[in-house]
């Protein structure tokens, strides 16, 4: 995906989406080959899976199989959380899910998930 291409595939215009969000991460983009299998981390923080992740999210949004993570996210910022923000409290969820499918070697919790984002869409 190169800028000024059209986005015809969902995935991608969703890639497009989280990728405006963070201009900051523009220059590692831009580099990703030259990088082979090096680690890459941005104070921190790997920009290719935070990207990711935000895309997984941006997917679940946009496809609607999972309408907890709108509930939630609308929730959050019906309540003053940034979006932003409220999207990183959103992914916190799917991440600590995904932990256990890496660790545990068990598949996706959805149900737990599902759990969290009601609770999390009902937190004061």
């Amino acid at each position: 995906m190169k800028a000024g291409e059209p986005l015809d595939d969902p995935e991608e215009a969703n890639l497009g989406r989280v990728m405006k969000a963070h201009p900051h991460y523009y220059h590692y983009w831009d580099r990703a080959a030259s990088y082979g299998g090096r680690l890459v981390s941005d104070h921190g923080t790997n920009p290719f899976l935070h990207l990711q992740m935000e895309v997984a999210l941006e997917n679940q949004l946009t496809s609607g199989e999972v309408p907890e993570v709108r509930e939630a996210l609308d929730a959050l910022v019906a309540r003053g959380v940034d979006e932003h923000q409220a999207r990183h409290m959103v992914l916190e969820a799917f991440v600590q899910e995904f932990w256990v499918v890496l660790k545990k070697k068990r598949p996706f919790g959805r149900e737990s998930y599902w759990r969290k984002l009601r609770e999390l869409a009902r937190r004061p």
